[in-house]
């Protein structure tokens, strides 16, 4: 689900942006997201649910591992996918809070779909080990057949998308002025 908003009205702010060197254009507006779109990023983090502390979760010790065999000419086969034997799996300790901690903010890349390229992203970081990532966190915002949703991502942009905007226009305007030395 992606969320976004459309800001009016900004036309004098983008006229005068557009008037600094191409340098200091990326700086201003780069550094005008990033102060508007704190208080979202802070109730986000405050809002995500946590443990009140560490806990054991069993991974199958055959997950996501594969064999490997070699063809005639020497080169590297990818095998079948081997399956847990019941009982040969292992216990990986889950940390508590790993959600509030994988809650990250930054620029979008230059491959996003947004024709603007000026944006950027709150969200949840999914990469590296199985212990260390919130791999979990659609199913805590969403809900699941058996788990009511405890959602964190959407109450924290719906109630600060008019600050956010606010905060833009100010921090954009103090930027253009200190950039310009007026």
């Amino acid at each position: 689900m992606k969320l976004s908003v459309k800001v009016e009205g900004l036309d004098e702010l983008d006229k005068k942006l557009g008037n600094l060197r191409k340098d200091l254009r990326g700086k201003s507006l780069y550094n005008s997201l990033m102060v508007a779109s704190t208080p979202m990023y802070k109730q986000a983090k405050r809002q995500a649910p946590a443990s009140d502390a560490a806990y054991r979760r069993y991974m199958s010790s055959g997950q996501g591992e594969a064999t490997f065999r070699f063809s005639k000419n020497g080169k590297k086969l990818k095998g079948k996918r081997q399956r847990a034997k019941r009982g040969e799996g292992k216990f990986v300790i889950q940390q508590a809070g790993l959600l509030k901690k994988n809650i990250r903010r930054g620029r979008l890349n230059k491959n996003s779909t947004n024709k603007n390229r000026a944006a950027i992203g709150i969200g949840v970081n999914v990469s590296g080990k199985t212990g260390s990532s919130a791999f979990y966190w659609h199913m805590v915002e969403y809900g699941t057949k058996y788990h009511q949703a405890q959602p964190f991502l959407r109450p924290a942009f719906e109630n600060n998308k008019e600050q956010a905007v606010e905060r833009f226009k100010q921090q954009l305007d103090k930027n253009i002025k200190k950039a310009t030395g007026g």
